[in-house]
């Protein structure tokens, strides 16, 4: 039997290395609150395929999702203003 050649290190294994190109640092959030939201089925079925594809929870998927909506809502300022006049 011919020997093994393995290029990984034992860390290697258990370490994950991923692109920072399109992941959203969700750790810079200094607090969490719980709530409850409905979702159209499939919505919901395409968030937990890509937490499942991902390894991630659903709601750091969620979390991302909702990131990337807020950088491109164009009149975020007008909203945040409004929302705390309420």
């Amino acid at each position: 039997m011919a020997k093994k050649k393995f290029t990984n290190t034992f860390n290697d294994i258990f370490t994950q290395e991923e692109s920072k190109d399109n992941v959203i640092d969700t750790k810079k959030s200094t607090s969490k609150i719980k709530s409850t939201y409905l979702f159209e089925e499939t919505t919901l079925q395409a968030i937990k395929a890509i937490s499942y594809y991902n390894r991630i929870p659903i709601g750091d998927v969620i979390n991302q999702a909702c990131k990337e909506y807020i950088k491109s809502f164009k009149d975020l300022d007008n909203a945040l203003e409004l929302y705390s006049q309420k």
